[in-house]
């Protein structure tokens, strides 16, 4: 994909700072990154369930891409070998 699902682009636009803001993203990147349904997200916030915590923000909905890359990452199986 162009620019890594949106990933890149939401990267570039924090500083590397030891106080680092928040980065939201839609949820079309939280689904390219997790390899889940856009509408699966939507259901799982419908439900009250789903493994990646949201923000509304006005009306619009926000995930916090390093909450769901820890997540990601904390759902890992096997060795790093």
């Amino acid at each position: 994909m162009g620019d890594d699902w949106g990933v890149r682009s939401a990267l570039n636009r924090t500083q590397e700072t030891g106080n680092a803001p928040k980065r939201f993203v839609s949820e079309r990147v939280v689904s390219n990154v997790t390899s889940r349904g856009v509408r699966t997200l939507q259901k799982d916030r419908l439900l009250g369930r789903g493994p990646f915590p949201y923000y509304k923000i006005n009306r619009q909905v926000a995930y916090n891409l390093d909450e769901v890359l820890a997540i990601v990452e904390a759902s890992r199986v096997g060795s790093a070998e």
